[in-house]
């Protein structure tokens, strides 16, 4: 039978329970603007013994969240870092290239390129316009360098980005397998009511903060322990924390793969090591994901991209200039292409692309250009010098020339190695005069290289040849004369020829995003802006979506999970009136005690 006694003991866990709530409330309206706190409530029920009711006491402080709505912002956190960082690093690419019509882009430098050379075509005599075609091509090919040379700067900042971000992640992962053991012992314990909530907490900040990077699997033991899994399976944390490290691709490539090292229950790291696997079927998003995608396939495609333009200008251009000469012609020729073969006796139509059976002319001049000796049929030579079916080495074109009746007394071919070590054909004229050459058929001159404008073979190694820079009368604005071998002085038909080189449709082969397609110069570079601002309008509409998507679950969960200060507010005047009506059950049964000690 219930006594004053128990009324006293009832009365006083009932302040103890308000008081309880009074902190719990207390606390959440001091944490309301904390980012990442749940709201806290006191679960309490009713007791009884003997089937007689004993009064209230704590069942549990709870967080009222909603687990299905935070695993989703877990999930929304790992795209939107992916969709953002992905923008970003397409953005500073972006900067690299020059809007269409830009004064400084490469489709306004092409244009002012041509437009020197159709000036040259004009007055071919001219040291100013040769100087002008020089300086325009030099601003070409700086500005073909500086983009490429930008994008390997980006992707090894993005490298080194993925570098420091490993140190936060892995802090990350060793941070939520602290908070896991501290929050089982608490749990285990549960002295004096404690509870873990502001650890689980933090612990939730922690683990959206490792999504940003990895997209996560989360589940819970009974005790609590959180365990994190990769979309693919491993094991981040568990009863201990795992760590991201930078491993070696295989086969090696330039930069490094990244793997999962586990921890064993020691605490001593384990010596094996697994991948991470960071493609596009088993790791989809995350902002490591992004980074090893802008790394390693953004990054490189646009660099394929601006490879396959620079390689196909250096090609199509030289194998017009090679047709041509310099006013005032020169008296020794010398080969480019030496650095695309196995060795000097390699086969020139295997390796260089050489037409069997090509022929060529070659003729000796003077000063003002008049013949003295040439191979050319109508000049009086023998014809032009057929290199026959193949295997087609240097040493047979050497051969070929230093042994044809027409100019052998004057002229001789040798094999040369040039400063990188590389083969090369010489061809020297030793009377004083000078060399005019031309292609009869097939295409000897642009698959050795002779008379090569551009050198280099990609965007980062296109340059004017040397000599052309310092000598701009040897831009090849003239051709061999038809008529006799011979060279005018005013002749621009190869001038024309390169002119005309704006205009034409070019075939491109498939590099990065682009396929393989035909179109002129400035179109292929068009679609490479064209195709980096369709990738960066894409992103940046993903990255739009996925951030209303996540705002919206973040509302949500704040209208869960958040303090409502007017609620908080209602909440205490109700504690506070059941605290003081506790109290005054207190003094009433003091007060009856005191009667009956009194009837005593």
């Amino acid at each position: 039978m219930p006594s004053l006694t128990s009324s006293l003991n009832m009365a006083v866990r009932s302040m103890q329970v308000n008081q309880t709530n009074l902190s719990t409330l207390s606390h959440n309206i001091s944490n309301a603007n904390t980012a990442g706190y749940t709201r806290q409530e006191v679960i309490q029920g009713s007791t009884a013994i003997a089937g007689f009711g004993s009064g209230v006491d704590i069942t549990t402080i709870r967080r009222t969240v909603d687990s299905v709505l935070q695993n989703n912002l877990v999930d929304q956190t790992s795209d939107l870092a992916y969709n953002s960082t992905i923008y970003s690093g397409l953005k500073n690419a972006e900067v690299l290239f020059s809007q269409p019509g830009n004064a400084n882009g490469i489709e306004s430098l092409l244009g002012n390129f041509f437009n020197e050379i159709s000036n040259l075509a004009n007055y071919p005599d001219s040291s100013s316009q040769r100087i002008g075609v020089v300086t325009d091509g030099q601003f070409i090919v700086d500005s073909i360098n500086q983009i490429q040379q930008g994008l390997e700067s980006l992707q090894m900042q993005v490298d080194q980005q993925i570098k420091d971000e490993l140190n936060s992640l892995n802090e990350a992962l060793k941070n939520v397998a602290d908070l896991n053991m501290q929050i089982v012992a608490i749990g285990s314990n549960n002295i004096n009511g404690a509870n873990a909530n502001d650890l689980i907490d933090e612990r939730e900040r922690t683990i959206e903060f490792i999504a940003e990077y990895i997209p996560l699997n989360v589940t819970y033991s009974e005790e609590g322990r959180a365990r994190l899994t990769s979309e693919s399976g491993r094991t981040l944390v568990d009863y201990n924390a795992t760590q991201i490290e930078e491993t070696p691709f295989d086969p090696p490539q330039s930069f490094s793969d990244l793997g999962v090292r586990p921890t064993l229950s020691s605490g001593i790291p384990s010596t094996q090591i697994f991948p991470l696997e960071m493609d596009s079927t088993r790791i989809t998003s995350g902002r490591l994901k992004a980074l090893v995608d802008l790394r390693d396939n953004e990054m490189p495609e646009l660099m394929a991209e601006m490879d396959e333009f620079a390689a196909t200008l250096i090609t199509e251009f030289n194998a017009i200039h090679s047709q041509g000469t310099g006013v005032p012609p020169v008296d020794t020729f010398t080969s480019g292409n030496g650095d695309l073969l196995s060795g000097a006796g390699a086969d020139l139509v295997t390796e260089l692309g050489l037409q069997a059976g090509s022929t060529f002319n070659l003729s000796v001049v003077d000063a003002d250009g008049n013949m003295v000796s040439t191979t050319l049929l109508a000049g009086g030579g023998t014809g032009g010098m057929n290199l026959g079916a193949g295997p087609i080495s240097y040493a047979d074109i050497a051969n070929a020339i230093n042994t044809n009746p027409d100019i052998s007394g004057t002229v001789t071919a040798s094999i040369i190695v040039d400063t990188d070590g590389n083969p090369q054909l010489e061809i020297q004229e030793t009377s004083g005069n000078y060399i005019v050459m031309a292609d009869e058929t097939g295409n000897m001159l642009s698959a050795v290289g002779m008379n090569n404008f551009f050198t280099g073979r990609d965007a980062s190694t296109i340059a004017i040849r040397s000599d052309i820079t310092t000598t701009p009368e040897l831009v090849a604005s003239a051709r061999m004369r038809e008529s006799d071998g011979g060279l005018s002085l005013y002749d621009n038909r190869n001038a024309i020829a390169m002119t005309e080189l704006a205009s034409t449709d070019l075939s491109f082969n498939a590099a990065g995003d682009i396929g393989a397609t035909t179109t002129t110069l400035t179109g292929y570079f068009n679609d490479i802006n064209g195709t980096l601002a369709v990738e960066l309008k894409n992103a940046n509409d993903r990255q739009e979506f996925v951030q209303k998507v996540y705002s919206d679950i973040s509302e949500r969960i704040a209208n869960t999970s958040g303090v409502n200060m007017d609620e908080e507010l209602a909440n205490m005047i109700i504690f506070q009136n059941a605290f003081q009506a506790s109290a005054r059950i207190i003094t009433t049964i003091d007060e009856l005690y005191d009667s009956l000690l009194a009837m005593v």
